[in-house]
């Protein structure tokens, strides 16, 4: 009797994640963001949350909001191809990027802190 190879755990894990991931047009595109956005976006914006068909995106800064908004009509068009024969076909209406909401530090907060 041979024995096989070892299957690698992502090929195992691959399919349980399809099992276990929200039948939601947010959890399908959390789950098509890394591959359709590629490495580098998908490093500095992550979806969050959606709203009638909008998915609204955390960036890591103002400027890759800026940027990935200018993006966003390629990035939608990109989505809706790999959502073509799902069950969230024609759900997409578009992305909304936004700076993760971090405290912002002004004169009048650095005052109070320091008292």
């Amino acid at each position: 009797m041979k024995r096989r190879d070892p299957r690698p755990l992502s090929a195992a894990l691959g399919d349980l994640q399809s099992q276990l991931a929200p039948a939601t047009l947010l959890g399908e595109v959390q789950r098509l963001w890394p591959q359709i956005a590629g490495p580098t976006l998908a490093g500095h914006a992550e979806p969050t949350g959606e709203r009638d068909g909008v998915i609204g995106f955390e960036c890591d800064s103002g400027s890759w909001a800026h940027e990935l908004t200018l993006m966003a009509g390629t990035l939608v068009t990109r989505f809706e191809g790999a959502l073509g024969g799902s069950r969230h076909e024609g759900r997409l209406a578009g992305f909304r990027f936004t700076a993760a909401g971090r405290p912002q530090v002004t004169a009048r907060t650095r005052r109070r802190n320091l008292q």
